[in-house]
């Protein structure tokens, strides 16, 4: 039998009964065996659409030094990856080379100068390759969602990238319409404009493959040229990460001061929207997007305001900082790693434009009595405190009646609390109809929702949605459509809190809202939406005396 503590041993002569042998530089290398075992499991999870759990089984060979390559026919080869790659060692481990890059620069989001070394060497790298083929199968595509959360910056990066899993999708000689769609999703979720190139070269592909014969391969293609990163697949890539990551207390007093004595606004006297507990600021993100044009002019919505995010990973917020330096809004979307209360007293102190609005999206839910998940925080350790929604509540109250404060989420009792907390610092729910906060934002022209010249009376009829709403507090159908869509689940968090002595809260009554009123989603409500989970949403507004 092959002895595992040899630092020599011959991996590829080992024992196939044998689960691992330890390599020179003390690196755990699977077995065949198990890798084959491995891959196995990992495209049964495929199959099913589990692409998270996926996903962690090739982050594990990738960590044993396993190169993995998903094939056009589905298949997945795989070699052992050289212990010193390097640009001379041949095109695989060059390639190699280019995720381990990518990953390390992932694992160390938040420092800016070992991210900008390893999207320097990635350069390098591609470019030594010349006009040769470097990244096979979707790498171009994972690299790129590795550089995107390390907050990397440089569009030549992004481009480089980009260009290779481009011409990987031309020379696929079969298309495969599931892995293209997922590559590009995963793209546009790293905050690749819809206008790039590379979209339509991959819907291109599917469709010169397939002839017009496969209506997989066309649908996959519509799907592609339709994509862009506010909608809810792309969305859904980043929430699969997100649960992935750990839950992170809320920064120090001391690190969140640092990191908000940096922000700067090219124009700090604009109305500002602010999402605490931002995650990877998707929301807000999806105000700057690209292609999101205002109702009343050709020019671009987000000109009206700015965006401030603040959250407790350093990675997430690296991520949308990131994002928004590419798309050339750096100067008017901020997102920095910091507690909501001392995020809030910054604003205070230091913006000098009124509050256009607060968004508190789906926070950790707090812990009830009987609760299996060790990870949630108590009552008196949950991030929505009476001090944070004391600071909210007056923001909102200086800005004037046009102020909002959106809450949501998909734990019934947790939106209760949050609603019941803001109506105990002068907030009330909207009767509004039910119309965009932003096109609320813009009643007549942009001119007016940049100085915010607001009457303190009725609503403009322009408030509503063009296509109609199906109202938020007079129906009996929007409501019994929220019934039946809480009954669906909470079950067992409603049990737990029964059975501690408490009466369950319920979100009944008026105000209660069916659909997004922002139409901008954090990657937590895309994924609920997707999978038709009960979402519990409130408009707030300072009470008018």
């Amino acid at each position: 039998t092959a002895n595992i503590d040899s630092p020599h041993q011959d991996v590829a002569h080992a024992n196939s009964s044998l689960f691992a042998v330890k390599q020179a530089d003390s690196r755990i290398v699977l077995c065949p065996r198990a890798i084959q075992q491995k891959l196995d499991r990992r495209s049964a999870l495929r199959a099913k659409r589990d692409f998270a759990s996926a996903d962690k089984i090739k982050d594990e060979l990738e960590a044993s030094g396993v190169a993995m390559q998903d094939q056009p026919d589905g298949s997945t080869s795989w070699q052992y990856a050289p212990i010193n790659p390097s640009p001379e060692g041949g095109m695989s481990s060059s390639a190699y080379e280019v995720g381990r890059l990518a990953r390390e620069a992932s694992a160390n989001a938040g420092n800016d100068d070992r991210v900008s070394r390893c999207a320097a060497a990635v350069m390098e790298l591609i470019a030594a390759a010349g006009p040769r083929p470097l990244l096979l199968g979707r790498l171009g595509g994972d690299a790129i969602f590795e550089f995107a959360p390390a907050g990397a910056t440089d569009d030549r990066l992004f481009e480089a990238l980009a260009s290779q899993q481009s011409a990987e999708f031309s020379r696929w000689a079969k298309p495969q319409a599931l892995t293209t769609l997922q590559v590009c999703e995963r793209m546009s979720a790293a905050g690749l404009p819809g206008s790039h190139p590379l979209f339509t070269t991959a819907a291109a592909a599917l469709r010169r493959g397939s002839g017009e014969t496969d209506p997989e391969c066309s649908d996959a293609a519509d799907a592609i040229m339709r994509l862009g990163f506010s909608q809810p697949r792309p969305l859904r890539w980043l929430w699969r990460r997100a649960v992935r990551m750990q839950k992170l207390a809320p920064p120090t007093a001391s690190a969140s001061q640092r990191a908000l004595g940096e922000l700067r606004f090219d124009n700090d006297a604009l109305p500002l929207i602010v999402d605490v507990g931002c995650g990877f600021g998707s929301s807000l993100l999806s105000l700057h997007a690209p292609t999101r044009r205002s109702h009343h002019s050709t020019r671009r919505i987000s000109d009206a305001f700015n965006t401030l995010g603040c959250d407790a990973s350093m990675a997430k917020t690296r991520f949308a900082r990131g994002v928004a330096a590419r798309w050339g809004k750096a100067g008017a979307a901020a997102f920095v790693p910091a507690s909501a209360t001392h995020t809030m007293e910054w604003v205070k102190a230091n913006y000098t434009g009124p509050v256009l609005g607060v968004c508190l999206l789906f926070p950790t839910p707090f812990k009830v009595a009987g609760a299996g998940n060790g990870q949630l925080p108590d009552e008196d350790e949950y991030m929505v405190s009476s001090v944070l929604m004391g600071a909210i509540a007056n923001a909102i109250r200086r800005a004037g009646p046009r102020a909002w404060l959106y809450i949501a989420s998909n734990v019934e009792d947790v939106a209760v609390s949050m609603r019941r907390l803001a109506e105990a610092h002068g907030l009330t729910a909207s009767p509004h109809t039910d119309c965009s906060l932003l096109r609320e934002a813009e009643p007549s022209t942009l001119e007016d929702a940049l100085s915010l010249k607001y009457a303190h009376g009725e609503d403009s009829a322009s408030s509503e949605r063009p296509n109609g709403g199906d109202g938020i507090h007079a129906t009996a159908a929007a409501r019994s459509a929220m019934a039946g869509a809480a009954a669906g689940g909470g079950e067992l968090r409603r049990a737990r809190i029964a059975a501690g002595g408490m009466q369950p809260l319920r979100a009944e009554g008026d105000g209660w809202r069916t659909s997004n009123p922002l139409d901008a989603y954090s990657e937590t409500e895309a994924t609920l939406e997707l999978d038709g989970r009960p979402i519990f949403r409130v408009v707030m507004r300072a009470t008018l005396e």
